[in-house]
């Protein structure tokens, strides 16, 4: 006896269904250790708190006033957590900042999980397949214990796509700019613009990136840039980089001019990739292939910053299941009525 196709179409929902809890139960399990500081926003979440409340004392990127401001609005501080990005994100992180520390930080996780579901249901790909593979996919849960903000990323590039492919180039560039959150991963960016000749989403990420820098320096003054640039060379803020980052782990085995010589072949050759795909693929696979090779060329990479690698996976995965086999049984119904056509020719 046939099974229904719904009840079919049910099991494969169910099945879904449970991969997905099965997935959040061992990325859960994950940071079980570091569960108690993850709880109580003892993670990245403090720099993004305390950063709206230094723009008005023009210490943003002063680590002793920084650190200060953290023990008293936090109880507690962290050397290595200072802010490290420019002061538009403070800016728009005010709001949050005028809340109670532990409401600002439930908010700040729920945005940054819809942020997430937001992707996951816009980005050309097999949702039920993308769902199940963001919950199984390690780099969600370091963003979501470290605090850290690569889920709204990945929010510009489906936004980015989906105007995109309706004729809104210069709104998908303006999109776009809001990636200046984490400039350094998205080198490629250019490359896969370049390769597409989509001159609109250029002069839109030029506008957006321009009002951006107009908003940083109105917060911030005419000094922030160098300031960014000292707190960036801290060797406090990459605590452990060589672990996870492609480039500082060489860092500790080449040094001088020959690390620079091996970075620099490393772009060119990633860059030629991401521009050959651009020329001859989608926007949307030339753009995944441009941000997953960001973090492999950038120094400051953590494991949440991997995260940028998922709308490759994604896509990849899509592809994966549309060239699987399928095999077709015959019904006895067609056995009937054809009853030679189960016997193989010879």
């Amino acid at each position: 006896m046939n099974a229904h196709p719904s009840d079919s179409a049910g099991r494969g929902k169910a099945l879904y269904v449970i991969a997905g809890l099965a997935g959040l139960i061992a990325l859960t399990m994950s940071f079980a250790p570091v569960w108690d500081n993850v709880r109580q926003g003892l993670n990245d979440f403090p720099a993004f708190y305390v950063a709206p409340r230094m723009l008005a004392t023009g210490d943003l990127y002063h680590p002793a006033a920084f650190l200060a401001k953290e023990k008293e609005v936090v109880g507690r501080t962290n050397k290595s957590i200072v802010f490290i990005r420019f002061p538009y994100v403070a800016v728009l992180l005010a709001p949050l900042s005028r809340l109670p520390f532990s409401v600002a930080y439930a908010v700040w996780q729920a945005l940054s999980l819809a942020a997430l579901g937001v992707f996951a249901w816009l980005w050309p790909a097999r949702r039920p397949i993308a769902c199940v593979i963001c919950c199984w996919y390690p780099p969600v849960a370091a963003n979501f214990s470290n605090a850290q903000d690569v889920a709204f990323l990945l929010l510009w590039l489906a936004l980015a796509v989906w105007l995109a492919d309706r004729d809104r180039e210069f709104g998908a560039g303006l999109v776009l700019s809001l990636c200046a959150a984490k400039p350094h991963l998205f080198l490629f960016l250019p490359v896969v613009i370049i390769g597409r000749r989509m001159w609109k989403v250029s002069a839109g990420l030029a506008a957006g990136s321009a009002i951006l820098l107009a908003v940083s320096f109105l917060a911030a003054g005419t000094g922030w840039p160098a300031e960014f640039l000292q707190a960036i060379r801290d060797p406090v803020v990459h605590p452990g980089i060589g672990k996870v980052s492609l480039v500082g782990f060489a860092g500790g085995i080449v040094q001088g001019p020959a690390l620079g010589i091996l970075v620099g072949v490393l772009i060119l050759f990633l860059g030629t990739i991401v521009y050959r795909i651009a020329r001859r693929r989608s926007f949307a696979m030339a753009l995944a292939v441009g941000v997953a090779a960001g973090p492999v060329v950038a120094f400051h990479v953590y494991i949440q910053d991997y995260l940028l690698a998922l709308p490759l996976v994604l896509i990849l995965a899509g592809k994966a299941v549309e060239r699987r086999p399928t095999v077709t049984v015959p019904s006895a119904h067609n056995i009937s009525q054809h009853p030679g056509s189960h016997v193989l020719d010879r």
